[in-house]
């Protein structure tokens, strides 16, 4: 049962958002959010991750204050942060950015808004993992914010994209 246009459309047309209005996202939506990273692929099926559903305001707002960038994560009525396991934040990167595009996409599937935030430098890791109480043999990289879009968001779009006649090449490098 082939959608093919409308489903590439879909994947074409995900957008970070920003901005949420003050609706909480349902038990239904989480779960449902939940249950894509659940069953999202990972290396060997090593699933080497844990999840925190981020709904209480102040955790939220201590969150906010991990970087420059992350400021606007307090007004978002959810995060989902996933844990990886070891304290290496780089060891799983594979396997976590294929759950965090996941949940943006299952957000997007479900009418809701998301987009995704790192805790990057060491000031950043250590709000992060005080504010989530995370133990020292799980890493911390990032998380996704969701909520119902604001209506004068607008999603980020960044000019454009490249045409393809720029970003490929046939059978070797320079083709």
């Amino acid at each position: 049962m082939s959608q093919g246009p409308e489903y590439i459309d879909f994947l074409k047309g995900q957008r970070q958002t920003r901005q949420f209005t003050t609706e909480l996202v349902s038990d239904a939506d989480v779960e449902a959010l939940l249950e894509v990273m659940r069953w999202t692929g990972s290396s060997k099926n090593s699933q080497p991750w844990q999840f925190v559903v981020v709904r209480d305001a102040a955790t939220r707002e201590a969150l906010a204050q991990a970087t420059q960038y992350t400021g606007w994560i307090a007004e978002a009525p959810l995060v989902l942060v996933v844990l990886t396991a070891g304290s290496d934040l780089t060891a799983h990167a594979y396997d976590l950015g294929r759950v965090d595009e996941r949940i943006l996409l299952a957000a997007q599937a479900l009418g809701l808004g998301a987009g995704i935030v790192t805790f990057w430098g060491e000031q950043g890791q250590r709000i992060a993992r005080t504010a989530l109480n995370v133990p020292g043999d799980w890493s911390v990289y990032g998380a996704v914010a969701l909520g119902h879009p604001a209506d004068d968001a607008q999603p980020a779009r960044m000019g454009g994209r490249k045409p393809l006649s720029e970003l490929v090449h046939w059978d070797r490098f320079g083709s």
